[in-house]
């Protein structure tokens, strides 16, 4: 039997009523406390990690754009929304305006 635990992008423990986003990191943990899996989640359009697709994760994905402040890792992940595997772009940033409004749900 394992224990799950669930840990946001600054290895902080959540609670039940707390999400999960990019960059969380789900653990299997055994009956000795050994983590046996582990696994990390990418939210496309969650580039800011809280679990919601929202504008402060519109906002963050322009300040990527116009390279004030550059995703890395599971973040810029999460900013290709196409999945073409490119530097996120103004098209992403053009998905998650579509997702806000509810034009376009972001497929996960």
């Amino acid at each position: 039997a394992y224990t799950i635990e669930i840990y946001n992008s600054k290895n902080e423990l959540l609670t039940d009523k707390q999400n999960a986003g990019t960059g969380s990191t789900i653990r299997f943990i055994d009956e000795n406390n050994v983590i046996k899996m582990e696994y990390h989640i990418v939210l496309y359009g969650d580039v800011n990690g809280d679990g919601k697709i929202n504008s402060t994760d519109l906002l963050v994905l322009q300040r990527h754009i116009l390279e004030i402040d550059m995703l890395k890792g599971y973040f810029k992940t999460a900013g290709n929304i196409n999945k073409n595997g490119k530097n996120p772009s103004s098209l992403d940033s053009l998905l998650i305006q579509r997702h806000i409004l509810g034009l376009k749900l972001i497929e996960q």
